[in-house]
């Protein structure tokens, strides 16, 4: 596992600059899969490659789409070092086991390119599901280090009815459609990738640039035991990571999301019943909202979320949202504990003031707000939609605010502009007021300092913490976190 000052870190090789250097080399750090003990063919541009060669390491194919085809249970493609110009996508439908996977890879140490900007979709209906690289009807199949650019579609897409599925430490940049997005797959892994410049108009072959760009930075659309972890996603056009529809059973944690303009994390109901999504240990700063929860579809609904052990910070709307966009159905069985949210919202804000935890959305039932820390919030702490006063409301929708750390006493209420609501300011019950003595927020360390008022104060409730201490706040005593 990547750590940065032990708080851990997307595993994917960079070639950004602005990034701390010390991630960066942890990032690099990180190994390549176990193989299977199949065969290993290999793919190399021409003049080294060629169709007609049986596909060994000194007589390699020449295209990836004939490496594909000799593919069997526990065999691995390698990539060498080179540019793959494509003139349409790469369609994986490999079939491995359980026991057996089947591995497309870069081979160590070298760079495989895959340039889709030659790639032209013969219109916009045509990138419909559809990327670069686009994977269907695929079993036990894992893609590791490659290098996707210059998509007028997706990245990669993975669509059903494809199942165990793993996109491992690829670098993704330059597409008009999401990065990385699975679309209805069970058993889906996105882990230690990096996406950057997804969603940009530069993509854009058809239609008029002021309408969006479909979908998210990396999208998780309708899957089934899914996991989105140590991933690097930044300066995108849109969203950062972004669950939704009717997905289930999975896990978001570990990754490092930055410089978007819309919300990092994102969890959003269409078409039915999202449930069971854990979002832990992510770091989302400088974006236009930290974590969204939402749900915008017809007679859609969001149950069972849980978000614990965040650090959101310098977010110019709230950091974790309860939104009332779209069709604003009910959401409910949410519990938000252990985060630490620094300077988030504004009073200023366009969607009007906004603040570090905003339960706007008055369809929401069976939250518990406990044990984080918030502080340099712009207009609240913690603000719902509820009356502080009325207690038979409180008591019906079920919300629980208890034992977290704010700053100090804010004006009662907030208006927001049509469409946003508003918000009554309410710190909660036992909430203590004070400074957290951050250890250094200028460079992105969020762990307290000794004498901090979070430590030893939280909830008593042993399966909140990491460790034996009762705290407040993402970071454990004596484990630093730095996202900057």
């Amino acid at each position: 596992m990547c750590r940065q000052k032990g708080f851990p870190f997307p595993c994917t090789s960079s070639s950004v600059t602005n990034v701390n250097p010390s991630i960066l080399a942890l990032l690099a750090a990180c190994s390549i899969p176990t193989l299977a003990a199949g065969t290993i063919y290999y793919v190399a541009p021409p003049p080294l490659g060629s169709d007609d060669h049986p596909g060994s390491e000194e007589k390699p194919f020449a295209t990836i789409a004939r490496g594909l085809q000799a593919l069997g249970p526990g065999d691995t493609l390698y990539l060498r070092d080179g540019i793959y110009r494509i003139t349409e996508p790469i369609r994986i439908q490999t079939v491995g086991t359980e026991e057996a996977w089947i591995t497309i890879a870069a081979h160590p140490g070298e760079t495989a390119l895959i340039d889709a900007a030659g790639s032209i979709p013969g219109s916009q209906r045509d990138i419909h599901r559809q990327g670069a690289i686009t994977v269907t009807g695929a079993e036990y199949t894992r893609l590791h280090g490659l290098r996707v650019e210059n998509s007028h579609r997706a990245g990669i897409m993975v669509t059903d009815p494809s199942r165990h599925i793993t996109i491992e430490r690829c670098f993704v940049r330059k597409t008009f459609k999401s990065g990385i997005a699975g679309w209805n797959v069970h058993h889906f892994k996105v882990l230690g990738n990096e996406v950057v410049e997804a969603n940009t108009q530069l993509m854009r072959l058809y239609g008029s640039a002021a309408r969006e760009t479909p979908h998210e930075a990396v999208s998780i659309a309708g899957c089934v035991h899914f996991e989105v972890a140590y991933n690097h996603v930044h300066h995108c056009g849109k969203e950062g990571i972004d669950v939704k529809e009717v997905s289930r059973h999975g896990v978001v944690h570990n990754n490092y999301v930055h410089d978007l303009p819309r919300q990092g994390l994102y969890v959003d109901a269409w078409f039915g019943l999202l449930e069971d999504v854990e979002f832990h240990s992510n770091i989302v700063h400088d974006c236009e909202w930290g974590l969204a929860l939402s749900v915008e579809g017809r007679e859609s609904e969001l149950r069972n979320i849980r978000i614990h052990h965040n650090v959101l910070y310098r977010t110019r709307g709230s950091g974790i949202y309860f939104g009332t966009w779209g069709g604003n159905g009910p959401r409910s069985d949410i519990r938000i504990t252990n985060n630490t949210l620094w300077r988030n919202g504004s009073v200023e804000h366009w969607a009007g003031p906004t603040g570090s935890i905003d339960v706007r959305s008055t369809n929401t039932r069976n939250v518990l707000i406990a044990n984080n820390i918030m502080r340099a919030g712009g207009a609240f702490d913690i603000a719902t939609f509820l009356d502080p006063d009325d207690a038979a409301a409180w008591e019906e929708h079920g919300i629980v605010i208890t034992h977290n750390l704010v700053e100090g006493v804010r004006d009662r209420t907030t208006e927001g502009i049509d469409g946003y609501g508003r918000v009554f300011v309410n710190p909660g019950l036992h909430a203590l007021k004070g400074d957290p003595l951050f250890a250094q927020t200028a460079v992105g360390d969020f762990s307290l300092r000794e004498g901090s008022p979070a430590l030893g104060t939280g909830l008593d409730d042993p399966d909140l913490y990491r460790g034996e201490s009762r705290y407040l706040g993402a970071v454990p005593p004596e484990q630093p976190v730095s996202g900057d």
